[in-house]
């Protein structure tokens, strides 16, 4: 095979491929955009009837969400606070909400 034909097929499939990851990361960012709200409320409800397993639920997929907002992170931080006294299984949802504010002032400084 020509050394031509060779570059020019490894060329269009690393495109390919990098066109297809991008547009993935972009489906990923509009489905998180468009489901936070509903998220948010479904949290917020969940707090306040103190149901812990959709609480930790919630929680973590806010945690994953990209555009989650640090008064969102702090609120949700206070939640936890409040009702993690009482109940073990949220430690795991902690260290989540630690970990993100690491992440957050490792990038921010």
């Amino acid at each position: 095979m020509d050394n031509g034909v060779i570059l020019f097929t490894t060329f269009i499939v690393t495109c390919s491929v990098a066109i297809g990851i991008h547009y993935l990361l972009y489906l990923r960012k509009k489905i998180h955009a468009e489901t936070i709200i509903s998220v948010w409320n479904k949290f917020e409800k969940a707090i306040s009837n103190r149901h812990i397993k959709d609480v930790n639920k919630l929680g973590t997929e806010l945690i994953w969400n990209e555009h989650l907002t640090l008064d969102k992170l702090n609120h949700i931080s206070n939640s936890i606070n409040n009702l993690g006294k009482d109940y073990s299984e949220l430690e795991d949802l902690k260290m989540l909400i630690y970990n993100k504010r690491l992440d957050w002032n490792k990038r921010h400084r």
